[in-house]
């Protein structure tokens, strides 16, 4: 395996350091504002127990995008390897599960008008919903 990941990541979210409220050992999801090449933000809500990243999108036009597609999925692969290499499955182990990860674009996010400019507002409103 290649996959190298940064250790200081790994910290954070794995509680070693202090800086957030609570570990991700300590959650079943974790909710990460994306951008997607410095245009448009969407929201990636992953789900540990059900092994699902659901992608909330607020313009409809960037879910058909084939680039738009390919972009979330490797994360089929690397959440997993990267789980397991963290150690959170020997942390959680009621979670590991044999089950492949999905990426599922949420078709009824709450949608905005193209050009309005406030996706990013919108990824703060949907972690409230």
């Amino acid at each position: 395996d290649s996959m190298v990941f940064d250790d200081r990541l790994n910290s954070y979210l794995c509680g070693r350091q202090h800086t957030m409220s609570k570990s991700m050992t300590d959650v079943d999801m974790l909710l990460i504002p994306v951008n997607l090449d410095g245009a448009h933000w969407v929201l990636a809500r992953v789900d540990f127990r059900k092994n699902k990243v659901w992608i909330y999108d607020s313009l409809l036009t960037f879910r058909d995008d084939k680039r738009y597609k390919l972009k979330f999925k490797p994360l089929e692969v690397i959440f997993p390897r990267w789980l397991e290499y963290v150690g959170f499955y020997n942390i959680r182990p009621e979670l590991r599960s044999e089950d492949p990860w999905k990426v599922i674009a949420v078709k009824s996010a709450p949608q905005q008008e193209r050009g309005t400019g406030d996706c990013g507002v919108f990824v703060l409103m949907v972690t409230c919903i």
